[in-house]
């Protein structure tokens, strides 16, 4: 009961701090109750691996909290029980804990991960006289892009707008310039109404009689109101699952291995292709003959052959030219080399990605051991039961945790650590903590349960 108890409050916790990241997909889009339900719904989910390890570690400070402070470990010492019998339960609810997160996150956690994204990406997609940005160009509404400079909350006015209307035809483009406008929907949610004041406009006549090589011409309408009606639902549809399934997130460790091959084998021919491109394009010297490469680098280690004085023998068109090709020629390599390394690039982090989706799942799982470990000693230490210091301490460790998880993910997904190193950096705190604990218990007079418990992690990295 006390673990189910500090379980529904950690996951409760996450998820109002989950929730501030979104908050602004919920209000005022008119989202219907079945909507919001769903959204908390696969929100719950998605941290319940997340709440667990926090819930096994505050009930675990609790109740050795209370042990400590009624003084029953000692009680239990003094009676002869030995320590691994006395709490074997303990433990293998704990390791019971572990693998349902594991399960939780390999089966249940990706589905509802898949859907949450596509539940957020429908929410912004809806109604967006609320979405426009102050500052820079809004490309939600098809076929335009909207500029506001300010934009008031209270009343919905935009100011300072400037409108372009793109399509397939350069020649039937416009330009809408406006003091200030207003954006809303209409009731069926089909359609958006754009109201504009004291503004200009500018648009490309599109003729057909007219042949390419003529300008096209275009006319200027200064107005005081006008009216636009712009087709778009603005109702919640859900979108397409296609763009949302590639993340590695959503999928079970079998999928995750099974997808890293494909990506693999992808990108390695890539490489190749490359490689075979850069033989021939970058190192044609590689392609001649045997006695043309031979004539070649004799010339070239022979005292007589000096490029300075074959550059300064040539008139100044030819230097011009030669400097202007050799820069040419350069650019064009660097040019194309940092574009296969954007793709090369785009192929590493994406395998990264799925490399740390696969290590989280069982990083998360062995976080709830850990964590039982470190709670236990701390409460046997500490001996204060409750609620009150045993939250504080979960909290501290708890936030030096997320920074070195949050720290070592972003480095491992960036390229700049390896991956085993940045993810488990936070084990290394973790695996500290029984350590420090264990020094500080054997300096005492007398040996609590806590320096047994401390022990077991120790044994358990040792032994892996």
């Amino acid at each position: 009961m006390l673990f189910a108890g500090t379980f529904v409050i950690s996951l409760f916790v996450l998820m109002m701090q989950f929730l501030w990241q979104y908050v602004d997909e919920l209000i005022g889009k008119g989202l219907t109750l079945d909507v919001l339900g769903e959204f908390f719904w696969y929100m719950s989910l998605m941290m319940v691996p997340e709440a667990l390890p926090l819930a096994v570690l505050l009930s675990s400070l609790i109740t050795f909290g209370n042990l400590g402070e009624s003084s029953e470990l000692t009680a239990i010492k003094a009676a002869g029980i030995s320590l691994i019998k006395a709490f074997r339960g303990v433990m293998v609810f704990t390791l019971f804990i572990a693998l349902v997160s594991f399960y939780f996150q390999d089966s249940i956690g990706p589905n509802a991960k898949k859907h949450f994204n596509q539940l957020l990406i429908s929410m912004k997609q809806k109604s967006p006289e609320l979405e426009i940005p102050e500052g820079v160009f809004y490309n939600g509404i098809p076929e335009t892009n909207l500029y506001v400079e300010k934009r008031d909350l209270e009343t919905g006015r935009l100011y300072n707008i400037m409108i372009y209307r793109m399509t397939d035809s350069y020649e039937d483009q416009a330009i809408i310039l406006a003091d200030s406008g207003l954006l809303q929907s209409t009731a069926e949610k089909k359609h958006l109404i754009l109201n504009l004041w004291n503004g200009e406009w500018f648009e490309n006549m599109r003729s057909q009689e007219l042949g390419s090589s003529a300008s096209v011409p275009y006319r200027r309408e200064s107005f005081v109101h006008k009216k636009l009606v712009i087709d778009f639902d603005a109702d919640f549809n859900l979108t397409d699952m296609a763009g949302i399934s590639d993340d590695a997130r959503t999928k079970s460790i079998a999928k995750i291995r099974h997808d890293k091959d494909s990506i693999v084998q992808v990108y390695d021919s890539i490489g190749n292709a490359y490689y075979k491109d850069a033989r021939q394009t970058l190192y044609p010297v590689l392609k001649l003959k045997r006695k043309e490469m031979e004539k070649a680098m004799t010339l070239a280690s022979t005292k007589d052959f000096d490029l300075d004085s074959l550059y300064s023998k040539m008139r100044p068109e030819e230097r011009r030219q030669t400097i202007d090709r050799a820069l040419m020629n350069t650019q064009q390599a660097v040019s194309d080399l940092d574009f296969k390394s954007m793709i090369t690039s785009d192929g590493d982090k994406l395998i990264r990605m799925h490399d740390i989706a696969e290590i989280n799942k069982y990083l998360l799982s062995l976080t709830c051991l850990i964590f039982f470990f470190i709670g236990a000693p701390l409460g046997a230490i500490i001996r204060k039961g409750g609620l009150g210091v045993p939250i504080i301490i979960s909290v501290l460790v708890f936030i030096i945790y997320y920074i070195l998880n949050n720290t070592g993910y972003r480095m491992a997904r960036q390229g700049d650590w390896a991956i085993w190193f940045g993810r488990g950096s936070r084990l290394q705190f973790l695996f500290q903590q029984p350590y420090s604990l264990l020094i500080k218990q054997t300096t005492t007079r007398e040996c609590s349960i806590s320096t047994c418990i401390a022990i077991l992690p120790c044994a358990f990295w040792v032994c892996g």
